[in-house]
Parts: structure tokens; C-alpha cells; sequence
């Protein structure tokens, strides 16, 4: 095995450069750094963690690595490893050592591994396409077993289940028996397990001679929430809903059986779940719900660890193999649906309320596609009116101009709050709350006082609490050769900004119009396509400098150094960014960062929830996330009733239903952002979504924005400020894009203009 003598040797370089290089203690020119780089991959050579474990040669460790052991079947073959290995391999010590499905964890814990020395490796790998990686584990000696998926075209030791019998058999005996509405629902296709599930249901379906619907191939994520996000899209199909859903994982299954209920669909009788289990070998197992087939995990476990073992023991003799494990499920046990096609309910209301909502899908469908609940449980009838964001507060505002707009509910901008309840468009809702007995208990600590209180009076419930972060490429700001090159031509080390100067040094380096060598397009992305997007993108830059838009008694304070100072490094960040930034929408700016075109983006987060799937995004394991510099703009969008409603019980039960505990969770997973501490304190929500811990922290240290007031203390109307500030810097953004962004002097000129056009409205 090489040393790191051999790897200087092999740069022409000193063991000392070398040291250093490794232990980023000096900078070492990228010439240099590319020579050592060359000789540690051709000489394969490890950073070795533990002298004595390599002089002993044998570490008496065994490392297991497995994405996770939520899904019962990995629990189950983990567990089967370490049973084995008492008895089998008593002298030797177990290492778990769970990625959550991150292929950098993965990398670092085989590095560590491999440099330890170990005895032997059992692996679950979450990116069977790092042949770099996987061609190091195998020159480094140490015996391996693969469980479920291996590296294309390895001969390596593979231990697997035969998921297409398993899912063939299933599809075709309900085929057989007159069920066609059948679908499937398993994990990404670049795993080989899922990809041979899809193959043996399609095969089922073309011996059967029946059509696939295509539709009903589901992919998704091995955990609930994926589930139940598939299971809400399954009941917006049609009125006929699959019947038969079969799934290669019981966490999805779940996740399935919970959107199914949510929808009032009986999942006793006529709707059956299939997923791949171990029920025969389960005597504690029950639920009439979701049937298992029978494949033996721990099996699989005892497999693997008999081939790791004789691997260890007979090296020199030792083949490598490759187990298929069957499932051995007796089709025939499987209960058939009571009848044969399933319709969905439909309602007697008795009443009906009219919503106001954002004509934007993350606001529309985390709410319709969950209102069957709200049916059953009330019989009132929801009907939307949809408005374009931009548009809602002139909505609004229109709609209070007439007697009986038949708007019951209205969704606005939290900064909206005090000036529409001081024009007198809400209902104040105390005593609504005292009489329905609501519970605040669950809200988000001063979520209530921010989203809904008003001098004292409670106006409305918080709906989407959310602020902002700063996502980036982990892959890039890790990378040795682009941290290289940016010390080189910026002199200080690649991180994530620590304020907005450093930010905009980063955004200029990896755009490719100024850097050719940056490997994406656009170093920064942002919306800024209408006036709250730019005062929410001009805020925290602001604060950096301890100043506001508004001094302590509220009135306009555009004029100032520190705004001139915001307003340039805003024009800056443009420069670096999308050329659409002017028109995109935030959703807009986020895709562009999951195609892999951009290095880092400020975003709501509740915008980012597309960012893992895997169906959509190309950087789910390449990504990672930070507070943003300065301190963010707490925002979203709170729920009232208009004073002028004739149903305002009615709306207060949609109030209390859409803001409650019990749809936190699903909420949150079909785009929205509940108001609910239970979001928050969800292992699985966390685990998909893990920058909600951080925001937790974000929304404590977010800060509200003040609203401006006149010479009189009266509020006022926030949207005609906010709409002069941008049709004044407007121009200057436009420039922007153009790749000029405007000095101070001719910013001055501006913001002196609009700080005098500001103050009429103020009058």
C-alpha cells in the first residue's frame, strides 16, 4: 500500500508539500496540487487514520453501510448482520454507519474505511455510479460485499432479492383475477432493484395482452412523505383511483395509506397495498391494510456476511458471487378486493365558502388536493378565486369597494396585515376564537402576535410561516480543484458567503461570463420580477448595514448611505445571475438552480421542496444550504375573514382546519409551509427536508418588516410604496442584467428622486 513518501516521490514534490496539501494547513498552487492529485490516484493512495491499526494489519473491524434503516427491510438485514456476526465472527467488531442516502457521506465513511484498514466492508450503496470510488475500494484489498445494487459492470460479491419475480408474481395474479387497475410504486430507476420491479410489472401486463398505463408507474423516494405525495397525485387521476397499488417499500406503502385515507378511500375491502415485506417470517405482524409478500431479509443478511467471511479467511482461493434471494410468497394468499373498480365519493354539502388563493400551485395544491379531509369532516364546500400573487393586493382592495364581494376568505402578505385591519377589510376574530375553542398552543413561537395580531386584536391565523436561505453547491465548494482556483484568483478560501460582499466575490467567480472556466452559468440566481421580491431581496442587505426603508417613527428613509450602499451590491448580485431574474418567478429561479445551472440562490424555503426529488432535480446529493448574510426577511401569508362575509363560522372552521396540527405534515409535503411546530419536530419531514432544523433557527432570528406610517401614525398603504420603489430602481436593474451595474453617484440621484416622491405619499 502506498505512502505518502511514494506520492512525493511520485509529484516531485516534499513530503512536507505533500502534508500540507492534504491537511489544507498552506496553499498550494494549483500546478503543484494538480501533480499530487495525479500520483495519489495512481499510486491509490489513502490517508490512513490509525497508525496502529496499520501496523497491525487487521482491524478486526467490519464496516456496514446502509443509506438508512428506516425501511424495515434494510433494519431487518442490519439486524441480520449483527446476529450473524456474534456468532459466526465473534472477534470481530461492527461498524454501522447510515448515509441518509447522501453520496459525499458515503464517499467519506468508505474513505475512512479504506484508510482504517478494515477487515472487511458490507455495503448498501446510494450511488452505484462513483466507479472512481468503487475501483479505490477494490484496489485497496479489503473484501466487500455488495447488498441490493453494485457498480455496472463490477465483478464484485452481490447479495440481492429478486424484486421482478416478486412484483411479476403480485401484478399477475391480481391480472389474473379481473383487478387491471394495478399500479406500481418504487424507488428511483437508477437502482437496478427498481428497475427490474418496473420490468416484472410490465412484463405481467404484456402476458396478460393488456396495455401498461403509464400513469400508474409511480416513482418516487423509499419514506412516507414521498409516499403520500404519490398517493394524493393517484386520487387526482379521475374518479377511478388504482385499486390494486403494489410498492417495493412499506414506508411508501404508508405514505400511500395515509393519502387514501385522507381521501375517505376504504382500504379494508376494495382498495388493497402490496408491498415487499417479510409477513410469513413476522409473527407479530398485522395489518389488514397493507399486506407484505414473504422475502427473507435476514437472509440476505446471513449471505452476505457468509461470503464476507470467506473472502477474509480464503483469499487466494476465493470467487466472487453473485446470490439472487426469491421471495417465496404464496400468491394465492393475497386477499382480493371485495368489487372490481373503485369510484371516488361525492358530497351533499351543506353549505359553501369562497377562498381567495394565490393562482400559484404550491398555494393551490397544498390545500385542494387535501380538502376531501375538510368535506367529511364539515360538508362546507370550498371554492377558489385565484389571483396572481403580484395582483392579490389590488384584489383585495377592489374587492372591498363593493357590498358583497361573496369572498369569505381572504389569503394576504403578512405586511398587509395592519393596514387592511385598520382599513376595516378583516373581521376581528377574538370572539370566533373563544367560541370555537381554538388552540394556539401549536403555532410556531410568536407566530400568532406576527401573523395575525394587530394592536392587540386578533385579525387573522398564520398560514405559510417561512424566511429565507442560501442554497449552494456543496459539490463545488468542495471540489479540491475549483477551492484551488477561486484561493488563487480571490485569495481568500471558498465557503458559504458570511455577508453579501463576499457573496457577490463567489457569484462573480463561478459565472461563466466572467470566469470561462467556472463549471456552471450563472454564479447567483433571485427573483426580482415584482416589488415585494425586490424590498425582500433589498431588506437583509439593508439590515447588514443596521439600517431599514423606515426610521424609528416609520417614516421614509430610502435617501441614505446605507441604502446606496444595499442598492449597489443588490445591482451587483444581478449582474451575476439568470438574465431572466427580472421575470422569473421564485419557483423560476429555483429549477434553474436544480437543472445544475447555477452556484447558489437565496430562497424561501418553502419553495425548495422540490430540490430532492429525484424526478426533478439534478442536484439532490450535490446541494447543501446556510442562513443567508445578515439577517433574513421573516415572511408568508396569513388567512382572514372578510368583515363583510355572511358565513364567518363557516370560514373560521376552514381557518382552523387549514392552520391545524393534524395537516402539518401533509401540508408542508405538498409544497405549503404550515404555521405548526409539529413540522418541525417531524424525523422523517427533517430527514427529506433537513434544512427545517436550520430554519427553525432562521425564524427566531428573521426580522419583520416595518410597515410606513404618516406624519399622523397612521398606517399606510404598503403595496403603493413598495410599487414606487421599484418602478424607480427598476431601470437600474435592467442595466444590471445588461452586466453594468450603476455606481453610487448615479444611485444617488435615484434614491434622492424616490425618497422625495415617497414623502408625498406620506403626507
Amino acid at each position: 500500500m502506498a505512502t505518502i513518501r511514494d506520492v512525493a516521490a511520485e509529484a516531485g514534490v516534499s513530503v512536507g508539500t505533500v502534508s500540507n496539501y492534504l491537511n489544507k494547513k498552506i496553499n498550494v498552487s494549483e500546478e503543484t496540487a494538480g501533480r499530487i492529485r495525479k500520483a495519489i490516484h495512481s499510486l491509490n493512495y489513502v490517508v490512513h487514520n490509525s497508525g496502529r491499526e496499520l501496523r497491525r494489519k487487521k482491524s478486526y473491524v467490519l464496516g456496514v453501510v446502509f443509506p438508512n434503516i428506516s425501511e424495515p427491510y434494510f433494519e431487518k438485514v442490519v439486524s441480520s448482520i449483527k446476529g450473524y456476526m456474534n456468532v459466526h465472527g465473534p472477534k470481530y467488531s461492527i461498524e454501522i454507519a447510515l448515509t441518509d442516502g447522501n453520496p459525499q457521506k458515503e464517499k467519506d465513511v468508505l474513505l475512512n474505511y479504506i484508510g482504517r484498514n478494515v477487515s472487511g466492508i458490507i455495503l448498501c450503496t446510494c450511488d452505484p455510479d462513483n466507479a472512481e470510488l468503487f475501483d479505490l475500494l477494490e484496489r485497496s484489498g479489503i473484501p466487500h460485499v455488495f447488498v441490493e445494487r453494485c457498480p455496472k459492470n463490477a465483478d464484485c460479491n452481490l447479495v440481492f432479492l429478486d424484486n421482478y419475480n416478486s412484483i411479476h408474481n403480485v401484478t399477475k395474479h391480481y391480472l389474473d383475477h379481473g383487478y387491471p387497475d394495478i399500479a406500481l410504486v418504487t424507488g428511483p430507476e437508477s437502482f437496478d432493484e427498481n428497475k427490474f420491479a418496473v420490468a416484472g410489472y410490465r412484463d405481467a401486463f404484456q402476458e396478460s395482452g393488456l396495455p401498461v398505463n403509464g400513469s400508474y408507474i409511480f416513482i418516487g423516494e423509499p419514506i412516507r412523505e414521498s409516499g403520500f405525495r404519490i398517493g394524493i397525485q393517484m386520487c387526482q387521476l379521475g374518479d377511478t383511483v388504482p385499486q390494486i397499488i403494489i410498492t417495493t417499500s412499506y414506508r411508501m406503502a404508508e405514505g400511500i395509506r395515509y393519502a387514501y385515507h385522507i381521501n375517505n378511500l376504504d382500504l379494508t375491502d376494495d382498495i388493497k397495498i402490496i408491498a415487499t415485506g417479510d409477513e410469513q417470517h413476522d409473527v407479530f405482524y398485522f395489518d389488514r391494510e397493507i399486506l407484505k409478500t414473504s422475502r427473507s431479509s435476514y437472509e440476505v443478511g446471513e449471505k452476505a456476511c457468509q461470503l464476507l467471511l470467506d473472502n477474509i479467511h480464503s483469499p487466494a482461493l476465493f470467487e466472487t458471487r453473485r446470490l439472487r434471494i426469491q421471495d417465496s410468497i404464496d400468491v394465492n394468499r393475497l386477499i382480493l378486493p371485495a368489487h372490481k373498480g373503485i369510484r371516488k365519493a361525492h358530497f351533499k354539502f351543506v353549505d359553501t365558502i369562497r377562498v381567495l388563493i394565490l393562482d400559484d400551485k404550491y398555494a393551490v395544491s397544498g390545500i385542494s388536493n387535501l380538502l376531501v379531509d375538510f368535506y367529511y369532516k364539515t360538508g362546507i364546500r370550498v371554492e377558489f378565486v385565484k389571483v396572481l400573487p403580484e395582483h392579490a393586493f389590488s384584489f383585495i382592495q377592489d374587492s372591498m369597494r363593493v357590498e358583497d364581494s361573496g369572498i369569505d376568505v381572504l389569503l394576504f402578505d403578512v405586511p398587509w396585515l395592519s393596514y387592511f385591519a385598520e382599513q376595516g377589510y378583516l373581521l376581528c376574530l377574538d370572539e370566533l376564537a373563544r367560541q370555537k375553542k381554538l388552540d394556539t398552543e401549536y403555532f410556531l413561537p410568536d407566530s400568532l402576535t406576527h401573523y395575525g395580531m394587530h394592536r392587540g386584536k386578533l385579525y387573522a391565523l398564520p398560514y405559510m410561516v417561512c424566511t429565507q436561505l442560501l442554497f449552494f453547491r456543496y459539490d463545488l465548494f468542495n471540489n479540491d480543484f475549483v477551492k484551488n482556483s477561486f484561493e488563487n484568483q480571490c485569495g481568500f478560501m471558498l465557503e458559504h458567503p458570511m455577508n453579501w460582499r463576499q457573496l457577490n466575490i463567489i457569484a462573480q467567480f463561478f459565472t461563466r461570463q466572467y470566469n470561462p472556466g467556472s463549471p456552471v452559468k450563472y454564479g447567483y440566481s433571485m427573483s426580482l420580477s415584482y416589488p415585494e421580491e425586490l424590498i425582500c431581496a433589498i431588506m437583509p442587505r439593508l439590515w447588514e448595514y443596521k439600517a431599514d426603508l423606515y426610521d424609528e417613527n416609520g417614516a421614509v428613509a430610502c435617501n441614505s448611505k446605507a441604502m446606496r450602499k444595499a442598492v449597489h451590491g443588490l445591482l451587483e448580485s444581478v449582474t451575476f445571475s439568470d438574465p431572466n431574474t427580472l421575470f422569473n418567478k421564485p419557483i423560476d429561479s429555483l429549477h434553474n438552480f436544480m437543472e445544475g445551472d447555477v452556484a447558489m440562490i437565496s430562497s424561501y424555503y418553502n419553495y425548495a421542496t422540490e430540490i430532492t426529488d429525484r424526478t426533478k432535480s439534478k442536484v439532490v446529493d450535490k446541494f447543501s444550504y446556510a442562513n443567508i448574510p445578515g439577517k433574513p426577511v421573516l415572511a408568508g401569508w396569513s388567512l382572514g375573514i372578510n368583515r363583510r362575509s355572511r358565513k364567518p363560522e363557516a370560514a373560521f372552521e376552514f381557518l382552523k382546519w387549514i392552520t391545524g396540527t393534524e395537516l402539518s405534515v401533509p401540508h408542508t409535503i405538498l409544497g405549503g409551509q404550515s404555521p405548526n411546530m409539529a413540522t418541525y419536530q417531524n424525523y422523517d419531514l427533517v430527514t427529506l427536508y433537513p434544512w427545517l432544523t436550520m430554519s427553525l433557527y432562521e425564524l427566531n432570528r428573521a426580522r419583520i418588516r416595518k410597515p410606513p406610517l404618516n406624519a399622523r401614525g397612521e398606517v399606510l398603504n404598503e403595496k403603493e410604496v413598495e410599487n414606487v420603489i421599484y418602478s424607480y430602481l427598476r431601470p437600474l436593474m435592467e442595466q444590471a442584467v445588461g452586466g453594468e451595474a450603476a455606481g453610487y453617484q448615479e444611485i444617488g440621484e435615484v434614491l434622492e428622486n424616490l425618497q422625495a416622491e415617497l414623502l408625498k405619499i406620506s403626507k
